[in-house]
């Protein structure tokens, strides 16, 4: 197997491997998953972080990374508006006909759908300062986090999930309101 199909393969399965800051080689992912791919990884270690270096200097996402993005999304945004099977795969059968429209189509939907349930929430309770709704389905890479601040404003933040720790969000957050 080529490094592409190794990056592309254990991207399927949940392991996202990158070049870290360092310049080496960054795998993570579910812990089992991980630890099947990694020998895998090590064994072609040189001509991965090749491969993830060209595809860094090109600024590439694989095509298969963005038919992964764009499942998530209709998944996410189906199962906020009641979707039956049918329409679920008529949605992703029509979506991968063009790829990079139907991706700025339903990132777009992911994110109002996100910014209507802080809205929600921030409504249902009165007496909150701020609300906070974390989606942590529609995105393959990262976590969003959209917040609703009462009479101020309504805002996103994507973090990697790799970096992602709810408490140390929870912290900033609190800074934030008061």
């Amino acid at each position: 197997m080529n490094p592409a199909m190794i990056i592309q393969n254990a991207f399927k399965e949940g392991v996202s491997i990158n070049v870290s800051p360092a310049g080496k080689i960054k795998a993570t992912g579910n812990e089992a998953t991980l630890n099947r791919w990694l020998p895998k990884i090590r064994e072609n270690k040189v001509k991965i972080l090749a491969e993830l270096q060209q595809k860094n200097q090109l600024g590439e996402t694989s095509k298969a990374e963005k038919l992964h993005e764009l499942d998530l999304l209709i998944e996410y945004v189906a199962s906020n508006n009641d979707f039956s099977k049918e329409d679920l795969l008529e949605a992703k059968h029509y979506a991968k006909r063009d790829l990079e429209n139907a991706l700025t189509s339903f990132r777009a939907l992911a994110r109002d759908i996100r910014r209507a349930k802080a809205t929600e929430l921030l409504q249902a309770s009165p007496e909150s300062l701020r609300a906070i709704h974390i989606d942590s389905d529609s995105d393959p890479k990262n976590i969003v986090i959209t917040t609703a601040l009462r009479h101020v404003s309504i805002f996103e933040m994507v973090v990697q999930r790799c970096r992602y720790d709810t408490w140390k969000m929870i912290n900033i957050l609190d800074g934030v309101v008061h």
